[in-house]
């Protein structure tokens, strides 16, 4: 999907950086928003479904699959930022983005190895989770967007707090 945007999202670049951070900031608040609330939902109905297709011995992947699902989505996040760095010719600034996430994610994927499934998948997200408040800082500041946009990330926040400590 990313890819189709592309084109347009340049030419956009290209022709009117203000509509286009309007429309920049649109996307992100709807992808953010909406995209939390979806695997917050997914993430309530996975046991269930689970439980139907699955024995009671394989209870502990639903974590698991729940905390890869919480992965995907901020990465998909991620991938969009990308996108729109890659349409405004950032790609240099990609590069340093990638170079961080490898230095965050090296070890802790290392050290996540040593404790299974739940340690590879546990440090996965918080390797991803420490690098997309790096990326969004870096973004938010690169199109000079406003600071305020950042507090759309309560939403999936809120929904995973409530999802991990309270269900």
């Amino acid at each position: 999907l990313l890819s189709v945007l592309f084109p347009n999202i340049s030419q956009l670049w290209c022709d009117n950086q203000k509509k286009f951070n309007e429309n920049i900031s649109k996307a992100l608040l709807s992808f953010i928003g909406i995209g939390g609330l979806l695997v917050f939902i997914i993430s309530l109905v996975i046991p269930y479904f689970f439980q139907l297709l699955f024995s009671d011995e394989y209870y502990e992947a639903i974590l698991i699959l729940e905390w890869q699902l919480w992965f995907i989505y901020i990465f998909g996040v991620i991938s969009f930022i990308g996108t729109v760095w890659a349409a405004i010719n950032k790609e240099r600034l990609s590069f340093k983005m990638a170079t961080i996430n490898m230095m965050i994610m090296t070890p802790l994927l290392w050290y996540g190895s040593y404790h299974g499934g739940k340690g590879l998948a546990m440090t996965y997200l918080i390797g991803i989770s420490i690098f997309t408040i790096i990326v969004w800082l870096v973004f938010i500041k690169s199109l000079k967007l406003q600071l305020k946009l950042s507090f759309i990330w309560l939403v999936p926040l809120t929904f995973f707090i409530s999802k991990f400590l309270f269900l």
